[in-house]
């Protein structure tokens, strides 16, 4: 995508959104999706802002999205940024690229970042026990390392996974009361040894970076990444603060209408999510990222390097890092959700080429619509599927009806192991059943990929429903129960 320059928008290009009630539903609100673009907009062609635009437009409108920022980042500089609906739909406030989200788990590089910066600094290392600097923390922990935390490979219980952590979330968490819920908790399993992601542990990492700086997390963000990067919008998240540009969250309602997000207490997400953030601050973020500031080349190297188990299985996840592939070209990327709002940034660095969403939906678009528009920028990305030699067609016929299943909404919880039945519903199958339910019946269904590794099988399956493309992920233990699922829509 070669940059041709910039143009500002005129009032020809702006368009108004709009408010109808939908027919059939008095008194609900529907939005009518129109393009709004604010400030300087910089792009390779008119035909790419256009497919862009197109994108994003259908995407909101399949999913009642309220409103959506995008930028798309080109050797470390912007080449198109937009706003699109309503950052507060109650005061007809249009989002726009300066619109601040809440960027939930994108949190997570930055505590990493901040871990690696310390690791630089002789302070910490990474596979000290985390009792080497909490000592605080529960004896049973010491094999916990900080590699461990910063991987997802503690076993520590996710603090989100105990469902009393959905009624405690209103009031502040404090150190103590983190340790009250997931402190007594045995390990889901041995640490080093398996893989489970685990907000608990970059709350813990908070806790370190707090602890060997004598700084809150807070301070230390400003510090080290917000204020030498030039991040101005980019902060940890405080109610009480007066904060320009900031959207309001809202969570899909009866009849896939819009409503106002539930309250969660910042204390709660801390260093695993509690990040606000712009599509603009993103972006200089990840210009920043192919330089050595804030993070030396060779440390950032350690979190973009899959996490390896005791058994020499490896995780496609670094630190605060997810890891994969589009047609064979390596990428980095991590998605946020958190009451209210969705966040995803994902980085093909051979390409240079970056997309940042944010909306401020739950469940959101966000991943959806970079993977769709990354992918229609470099077409060379679009994966192309190959199907391959199945051995157990009964298990791919099986997984092929839980799909249509989960489109139903009347997927089997049996068919989980504990673990995953926790995890999946009702919450996550609800998200699904709604992502799902209007695309129709299932055109095609491909193993694409088979692997087994330390006891479970991994398979990668493609679909299309409707003409919508699926990626699907269903990882079964030995037992033949499901321990790893995903779905992402392509």
């Amino acid at each position: 995508m070669a940059e041709s320059g910039c143009r500002e928008q005129g009032s020809a290009d702006k368009a108004e959104p709009v408010l109808k009630h939908s027919e059939g539903h008095t008194h609900v609100v529907k939005m009518l999706l129109a393009l709004v673009a604010l400030g300087q907009v910089c792009f390779a062609s008119a035909q790419d802002a256009k497919a862009i635009d197109e994108i994003v437009s259908g995407a909101m409108a399949k999913n009642h999205t309220p409103g959506l920022s995008l930028a798309v980042v080109r050797d470390g500089k912007v080449a198109y940024e937009n706003g699109y609906g309503f950052a507060d739909i109650e005061n007809k406030v249009p989002a726009t690229p300066e619109t601040v989200y809440e960027i939930g788990s994108v949190t997570k590089q930055f505590t990493a970042a901040m871990v690696l910066q310390l690791l630089g600094e002789g302070k910490l290392k990474l596979d000290e026990s985390i009792r080497a600097y909490l000592p605080d923390l529960p004896e049973a922990w010491k094999p916990v390392t900080v590699w461990n935390l910063l991987t997802h490979t503690s076993g520590i219980k996710a603090y989100t996974d105990v469902p009393k952590f959905y009624s405690e979330m209103r009031e502040p968490a404090g150190d103590h009361g983190f340790l009250d819920l997931v402190g007594k908790l045995p390990f889901d399993f041995e640490p080093g040894t398996d893989w489970k992601y685990d907000n608990s542990g970059y709350f813990i990492l908070g806790l370190v970076i707090e602890k060997l700086t004598g700084k809150s997390f807070a301070e230390n963000l400003q510090e080290r990444i917000s204020k030498p990067l030039g991040m101005r919008q980019t902060m940890v998240n405080d109610w009480e603060e007066i904060v320009p540009h900031r959207a309001r969250g809202y969570q899909a309602g009866p009849r896939d209408v819009p409503e106002n997000t539930g309250y969660v207490d910042l204390s709660w997400p801390f260093a695993a999510g509690a990040m606000i953030s712009t599509v603009g601050d993103l972006a200089k973020w990840d210009a920043a990222l192919y330089t050595d500031k804030p993070v030396k080349q060779s440390l950032w190297k350690l979190a973009w390097t899959p996490a390896k188990l005791a058994n020499g299985r490896e995780e496609p996840y670094g630190f605060g890092w997810a890891l994969g592939q589009m047609n064979g070209v390596p990428y980095i990327d991590h998605a946020g959700a958190i009451n209210g709002f969705n966040a995803e940034i994902i980085r093909v660095p051979s390409k240079k080429l970056t997309v940042i969403v944010m909306c401020n939906a739950f469940p959101g678009i966000a991943v959806q619509v970079a993977r769709a528009v990354i992918m229609t920028l470099d077409p060379s990305l679009k994966q192309v599927y190959k199907a391959v030699s199945d051995p157990d067609p009964k298990r791919t016929a099986l997984h092929e009806d839980l799909l249509a299943a989960f489109a139903g909404g009347n997927a089997k919880e049996g068919l989980f192991t504990d673990d995953m039945k926790s995890r999946l519903f009702p919450g996550f199958a609800n998200q699904l059943y709604r992502d799902l339910k209007d695309l129709g019946k299932i055109e095609s269904f491909v193993l694409i990929r088979l692997t087994n590794s330390g006891g479970f099988e991994r398979r990668e399956y493609h679909a299309v429903m409707g003409g919508q493309g699926l990626d699907l992920v269903v990882v079964t233990d030995s037992g033949g129960k499901i321990a790893g699922f995903s779905l992402v829509l392509t």
